[in-house]
């Protein structure tokens, strides 16, 4: 990533609305072109945030040797790239350093909302898939098994890679009324505020599987996300996002004050989409033996980089090119 032109780079909501918005490219992305293009949509993105992700690989990088630093005094677990809270935490110091003043960020603003939800949502997906450059495609012709959805959310706390990328051009799949050209899934994991007394118990206050989903324009969103410790299965988690919709009908109405029955529609379509986006990475967890690359020769999915020397330190360089696999 280049350094000069992260230092030009303002602060913004990465999910802000890209409706109306011309594409990034000159054309939309596609099943041939999704492969070039995806990494630049991945820097553009993470520029704005300079110089978090840079900040957040030094994290990651000290966190890994030195456990102590660990907000729970553990071994961070290899599934994660990165603690949420490093990244709130950091996040949190450039804009009050911005800002000229070291106040408190109020959650319920749209500038706290960013902060604290989407900026880390964003960099806890895509600064972990810079590292791998993976794009895993998934053709038309794919069968996903619905049954799939009863697995339980617990199974996808061990990612094979920190953060995956699957190609969904060729699929008829839709979010907030746009067409998904893929989807990032990563693990988004919040410790709790102090150790647990029990040295066996669940270090994190909040466990989610959480998603970033790419647009054929090279917009971004946040997606749909399930909870990984509540004993439950993905449809479990999904059930639950409805009930949480449907309490908070005011706010799904928003400013176009929808009707009671828009909002129904637009809760059931959440809701179906969302099993529509989780689907794909069921199925490739289910078939990871069947991934191959463009000639159909067996291929697995490459372990997760480690730090390595380099003079002052350690290093952990942004992928240098972007692998393709084939799912079947």
């Amino acid at each position: 990533m280049d350094q000069s032109s992260l230092n030009q780079a303002p602060m913004h909501a990465a999910n802000e609305p890209m409706d109306n918005a011309s594409n990034r490219f000159l054309t939309p992305i596609n099943r041939d072109n999704v492969a070039e293009k995806i990494q630049t949509v991945v820097m553009t993105e993470l520029s704005a945030y300079y110089p978090l992700p840079q900040s957040l690989v030094n994290a990651h990088i000290s966190i890994l040797n030195n456990p102590k630093l660990s907000p729970t005094g553990k071994l961070w677990p290899k599934s994660l790239f990165i603690p949420v809270e490093a990244a709130i935490n950091l996040l949190s110091q450039i804009i009050q350093k911005r800002l000229g003043s070291f106040q408190s960020i109020d959650a319920q603003s749209p500038e706290g909302l960013d902060a604290l939800i989407t900026v880390p949502s964003m960099c806890c997906c895509l600064l972990p898939w810079s590292k791998l450059g993976t794009v895993i495609h998934s053709g038309s012709s794919l069968k996903f098994d619905a049954k799939l959805l009863d697995t339980p959310t617990a199974e996808l706390k061990d990612l094979p890679q920190w953060s995956l990328f699957i190609d969904l051009t060729e699929r008829d799949l839709s979010w907030n009324n746009r067409k998904v050209s893929g989807v990032f899934y990563a693990r988004y994991a919040l410790s709790h505020p102090t150790p647990p007394a029990d040295p066996n118990a669940d270090q994190f206050l909040i466990d989610n599987l959480i998603t970033i989903v790419l647009f054929d324009n090279g917009g971004l969103d946040l997606g749909p996300f399930v909870t990984l410790n509540e004993g439950k299965t993905v449809n479990q988690a999904i059930d639950e996002t409805r009930k949480r919709l449907q309490e908070n009908q005011a706010e799904v109405a928003g400013i176009d004050s929808l009707s009671p029955e828009q909002v129904n529609q637009l809760i059931e379509s959440t809701v179906v989409h969302s099993r529509e986006i989780f689907l794909p990475l069921l199925h490739l967890l289910s078939n990871q033996d069947k991934l191959a690359d463009k000639h159909g020769r067996k291929q697995e999915l490459l372990a997760n980089p480690e730090a390595y020397a380099v003079e002052g330190g350690l290093a952990l360089p942004d992928a240098d090119v972007i692998r393709e696999y084939y799912l079947k």
